[in-house]
């Protein structure tokens, strides 16, 4: 069973790595999730995203529903071909050091990565994950942390609001998007 599920594992990683970079193939999707396999296909793909010479663009979130805008002050949005596949959410100088990242593919989130202390004092990026949501179809299927720490949120509704704003981001992409960074 193990073995079969390494192999099932190291195919998809496969599959997903052949495409190198291309957006133009889905991950695989089965019936019902297998959350293992799921997991793998993700981080692989945001492997091959984070290795990609992406165009950067920087947009003001100052345009985002007021909930958004008062905790970030910028996101930068990765491009390929014009497809979005990464976008990294800022927060105003001195009120956090929280980053959240998004990954995509085919217009469609995949991967919410937040940073608590994705910012340190001197506005240096720090690359410590403190929480991975994974998604499938828009919804959510795992969550990973990286501490001890309890949880008092909802799964669920944590994912959920990352979704909308990932979408409030694309949106926000299509109308104020200028010139790449760079």
């Amino acid at each position: 069973m193990l073995r079969t599920l390494s192999c099932i594992v190291a195919l998809s990683l496969a599959a997903v790595l052949s495409s190198c970079g291309q957006d133009s193939t889905p991950l695989p999707k089965q019936a019902s999730v297998d959350v293992q396999s799921r997991v793998a296909q993700i981080d692989a793909r945001r492997e091959v995203i984070e290795d990609m010479r992406l165009q950067r663009y920087e947009l003001s979130a100052s345009d985002l529903r007021a909930k958004v805008a008062q905790k970030w002050s910028k996101l930068h949005v990765y491009t390929n071909d014009d497809t979005v596949l990464r976008i990294k959410s800022y927060p105003h100088e001195g009120i956090s050091e929280r980053t959240e990242e998004f990954y995509f593919t085919q217009g469609q989130l995949i991967l919410a990565v937040i940073e608590d202390e994705g910012i340190d004092s001197n506005g240096n990026e720090d690359e410590d994950v403190d929480k991975m949501y994974y998604f499938d179809s828009e919804q959510v299927i795992f969550e990973r942390r990286d501490d001890d720490e309890a949880e008092y949120g909802n799964l669920k509704t944590d994912g959920m609001e990352l979704l909308q704003e990932a979408r409030e981001y694309l949106e926000l992409f299509k109308t104020q998007r200028s010139q790449p960074e760079p």
